[in-house]
């Protein structure tokens, strides 16, 4: 998704007349359409009006929606970044089927906004590619491989930064409802996916097999791209096989 720099402008403006609120706006026609917030919250979460939205919808094509995420120097923990989509923003942008911008503002300045972006068109090579939490990580990395080589289209599911450490179990309990099954570990082959715990206590990290002792996986502050199976076999915990989703 890109936007001109006039409406970057205008949203970035609007992005520091809110703070420490969250800002919120429709790109609608190119254009930035802000609408306010009405979280009881607003520091730390957004909620936006249905008449908002319908007014954004009758103006013109909805084409993105943006909010910001407001921040405190002093009260920030930089392993992560603030722009990054939270889980609850993630659920909601994958219900609203349509690209979210995120960004981050201590005040003063504005990041770069980071485009959530599910479509086709929008995915990036599966080389190559820069760690961001719900868009470039190890489980879009695989789910990117099954849609854009296989043809296969794996459900996305909402995710924040750090989920390992508070000790959830992702993975283990997501893995069935996306259409895979357990396999033993001899018997996995390309296409066939591995996930792994990297000593976390949970199992935290997923990669598929796409040769020969080779995988395309995406670790935290590392490229996306392709390495030895081998040389993660002994974090391997669990060998999975797309079947498909069964229908109830």
């Amino acid at each position: 998704m890109i936007i001109s720099h006039e409406a970057t402008e205008a949203w970035e403006k609007y992005v520091i007349a809110e703070y420490p609120n969250e800002a919120c706006a429709y790109v609608v026609d190119g254009s930035i359409y802000p609408v306010k917030n009405h979280s009881e919250t607003p520091t730390l979460t957004f909620s936006v009006d249905v008449i908002d939205r319908l007014m954004a919808h009758k103006l013109g094509k909805v084409e993105a929606f943006l909010h910001s995420h407001p921040y405190k120097i002093e009260e920030s923990n930089f392993a992560w970044n603030p722009a990054w989509a939270s889980a609850e923003d993630m659920k909601t942008w994958i219900a609203d089927n349509i690209p979210w911008g995120i960004s981050s503002t201590e005040g003063e300045g504005v990041s770069t906004i980071f485009w959530y972006d599910d479509s086709m068109e929008a995915m990036s090579p599966l080389e190559g590619r820069e760690f961001i939490s719900g868009l470039h990580d190890c489980y879009s990395v695989v789910r990117d491989y099954y849609r854009s080589v296989l043809g296969i289209h794996i459900p996305n599911f909402s995710r924040g930064y750090g989920w390992w450490d508070r000790g959830e179990e992702l993975y283990l309990e997501g893995f069935e409802k996306a259409g895979f099954i357990e396999i033993p570990m001899e018997e996995a082959t390309i296409n066939d996916a591995v996930m792994m715990s990297l000593g976390t206590g949970v199992v935290v990290h997923a990669a598929v097999i796409v040769g020969e002792n080779q995988i395309l996986q995406h670790n935290i502050k590392r490229l996306s791209g392709y390495d030895s199976l081998a040389k993660w076999g002994r974090q391997i915990v669990k060998a999975v096989r797309y079947v498909g989703v069964k229908n109830d």
